[in-house]
C-alpha cells in the first residue's frame, strides 16, 4: 500500500475508508431512475391529454458530500408550451422537488412521492397555482 491509500492509526496501518460520495451514488441510483420514470409518466399523460409535446432532458446527477444530497434537474421543452425546469434534491430520508416553493416527501412512501411530484409538476410545468381548479376540468355552465 502506498501513502495515498493508507493512514496510520494507533494500532498500525489500515485501509482508508471509502468516501461517502461513492456510497451516496450507489444508494440513490435506483431511486433517481424511479423519479425520472415517474416524471416521464406525468409528461406522457399530459402529452396525451393536452397534446403538449413535452420532451424531457435530465442533467447528470451531482452529489454534495457536505449535505449528503444527490441533485439533478429535468428540463421539459415543448414547441407550444415553452421550456420548464424542475429541480430534484434527494437526501438520506427525503426528496424535494421544484424550485422556490418545493414539494417535499419522505423517500419510503411511494404515494406521498407521487402526490409531491404531481403537485410540483402542476405548479412548475403546467403553471397551475396550488389550490386552483384544473383548467381542463372547468366547463361552461348551462345558461
Amino acid at each position: 500500500m502506498d501513502d495515498a491509500t493508507k493512514f496510520i492509526r494507533i494500532f498500525g496501518d489500515h485501509q482508508k475508508r471509502a468516501t461517502y460520495a461513492g456510497r451516496l451514488h450507489i444508494r440513490d441510483a435506483n431511486f433517481i431512475a424511479d423519479l425520472k420514470a415517474r416524471l416521464s409518466g406525468f409528461a406522457a399523460r399530459d402529452n396525451g391529454a393536452r397534446n403538449s409535446g413535452w420532451l424531457i432532458d435530465f442533467s447528470p446527477t451531482q452529489t454534495d458530500d457536505l449535505t449528503e444530497r444527490s441533485m439533478f434537474h429535468a428540463t421539459l421543452t415543448s414547441a407550444s408550451q415553452g421550456e420548464r425546469r424542475l429541480a430534484f434534491q434527494i437526501g438520506r430520508d427525503w426528496v424535494e422537488i421544484g424550485d422556490g416553493a418545493m414539494e417535499s416527501s419522505v423517500r419510503t412512501d411511494g404515494a406521498n412521492i407521487d402526490a409531491a411530484l404531481q403537485s410540483a409538476f402542476r405548479r412548475v410545468v403546467l403553471r397551475w397555482p396550488y389550490g386552483t381548479m384544473d383548467p381542463a376540468k372547468v366547463r361552461m355552465a348551462d345558461a
